[in-house]
């Protein structure tokens, strides 16, 4: 089993009193017996489950320049059968909004 980590950074010139970072995490990956706690599933599409973390279950402020450290944890899992699956392994995980980035899951799973 994994755990992707996702940190929350501050670069801009105001403190951050209201953020909201989604990450869109590929299902095939996550265990379905699993209830999610930051998942919303109002969000989330077929291909992928979209988790919340925003300021409001933070309680914090972060000020330019700092961050938070794993306001958001996903645990997930590679097995052989999803390893050798082009499709799946192939798929992005997004985080969104503004400074958006997609990665493919191959590039952030180490082996």
């Amino acid at each position: 089993d994994y755990t992707l980590t996702v940190d929350v950074w501050n670069v801009g010139q105001r403190v951050a009193k209201d953020f909201r970072m989604l990450v869109y995490f590929p299902r095939p990956f996550l265990n379905r017996h699993t209830t999610f706690g930051p998942a919303d599933d109002k969000l989330s599409t077929r291909d992928h489950v979209c988790f919340k973390a925003e300021s409001s279950s933070a309680h914090k402020e972060i000020y330019p320049g700092y961050g938070l450290i794993n306001p958001l944890r996903i645990d997930y899992y590679v097995d052989d059968k999803l390893f050798d699956d082009d499709t799946a392994m192939n798929m992005d995980v997004s985080v969104l909004p503004q400074k958006s980035q997609k990665v493919l899951i191959r590039s952030i799973q180490e082996f």
